[in-house]
């Protein structure tokens, strides 16, 4: 390696914007934004209906792969994720093989024409596993990130060992939670493999949510004098949406005095239609608004509006749950106080009582009495809400990008 040269990094994910207005997660290019300081980054994500090729998103080199005959066929990652497209269209399986031929494809091409230093592969299942089958000689290490979706559904189910081989096979493994780190140590059994496991959690741009004083004017979500609760997220089950309507529910039945409360929903997804119609079946119409998606140089504002930001993830029926909420970090570093059910990572932040509210996942009684305790005990939300925002500072991207440097760096310069 040359004095002064960045080494390259290929980075692989199904999930990753299409343009900077793109309502998917964002977290994996706000981490790339971070890490270009140390490496020069080039990305492998799917092909989507009427993007390009190879593009630059905000800086970052952007390579999608092909993978369908027709490009009006190749709808598999995006709108809500893989999983939510195979709830959503079954058909959409035959889409899978040629997904994941696709993407091989793809990496042995990018491999074969540029010597990079070192592959990470967000999500275990499929980008690990396809970062790590491959048997080439100028394969460079491959440092795995786990986010909770790629092994929790996985973890008691027959694919199990296909998880662990991946994690075997793997340089380095970085699990975004403490919870995440004891499943992938398990997957991986000896002590030597265990050594290879380092927790960085995702992280949050504070400058971007250092908005001011002023009151925001992005959605009429705050009324004077009406207690204001935020969510934000993908609407499927994990995310505990029904739960947090039926705390809403069990406030507006205690007394008239519980009527002045309003839920603002920011998201879609699959449950979205069946969360509508529960509201509105419950009486609730006139309290919960459903936003859909916003774009995300909104959500400071909307969070900042809201008196409380609730994340009331849950157990899914197929095992998944979430990994550590970026919208954690996002509702600390606005300003807003958050209450949060106990589940994966979310306590890895979040200690009850000093910088939010926790409570058991799927309660909707232990939830409306956080949510009656916030609205009546306004200088304790308070407090809670300045512990979180000086806490959330160890969460700036600058600081997780540094770590995942340190480990990138790490893992470049060990022996082969």
């Amino acid at each position: 390696m040359q004095p002064n040269t960045k080494p390259k990094l290929l980075v692989t994910t199904s999930t990753f914007v299409r343009n900077s207005d793109d309502p998917q997660p964002r977290f994996v290019l706000d981490l790339l934004k971070g890490l270009s300081a140390y490496f020069n980054i080039v990305v492998l994500a799917p092909s989507h209906v009427g993007l390009p090729p190879a593009e630059l998103v905000e800086g970052i080199r952007v390579v999608r792969f092909r993978y369908a005959p027709l490009r009006s066929l190749e709808t598999l990652a995006y709108s809500g994720g893989i999983m939510a497209q195979l709830k959503r269209h079954p058909l959409k399986w035959l889409l899978v093989p040629l997904f994941l031929w696709g993407q091989r494809r793809a990496l042995r091409q990018l491999l074969d024409r540029d010597n990079f230093d070192a592959i990470n592969a967000h999500w275990a299942l499929p980008q690990g596993l396809i970062a790590t089958s491959l048997r080439t000689t100028n394969r460079p290490p491959v440092i795995v990130t786990c986010h909770g979706g790629d092994v929790y559904p996985f973890y008691d189910s027959p694919i199990k060992a296909i998880l662990s081989a991946v994690l075997r096979r793997s340089t380095k493994v970085v699990p975004v939670s403490r919870e995440l780190t004891v499943l992938c140590q398990g997957l991986l059994g000896s002590s030597e493999q265990k050594d290879k496991v380092s927790t960085v959690p995702m992280g949050v741009s504070l400058p971007s949510y250092d908005i001011g004083p002023a009151a925001p004017k992005i959605e009429p979500i705050k009324t004077q004098g009406v207690f204001t609760a935020i969510f934000v997220g993908r609407l499927v089950r994990k995310k505990g949406v029904k739960p947090l309507l039926d705390a809403i529910k069990l406030l507006r039945s205690d007394d008239n005095s519980y009527h002045h409360i309003k839920l603002a929903i920011v998201g879609d997804g699959n449950d979205r239609e069946f969360l509508e119609s529960y509201a509105a079946d419950n009486g609730l119409g006139d309290s919960v608004t459903f936003l859909g998606w916003r774009n995300h140089t909104h959500l400071p504002h909307l969070l900042a509006a809201a008196d409380v930001c609730v994340v009331p993830s849950i157990h899914a029926d197929t095992g998944d749950k979430d990994g550590l909420p970026v919208v954690l970090l996002e509702a600390a570093a606005s300003g807003t106080t958050i209450i949060a059910s106990e589940i994966a990572g979310i306590p890895d932040f979040i200690s009850h009582r000093e910088n939010g509210l926790l409570f058991p996942p799927g309660h909707a009684k232990a939830l409306a009495a956080h949510l009656r305790l916030m609205m009546t005990d306004r200088e304790f939300a308070r407090k809670l809400a300045q512990q979180a925002l000086k806490d959330v500072k160890a969460f700036d991207w600058q600081v997780i990008a540094q770590k995942y440097a340190d480990i990138i760096h790490e893992t470049i310069e060990a022996p082969s």
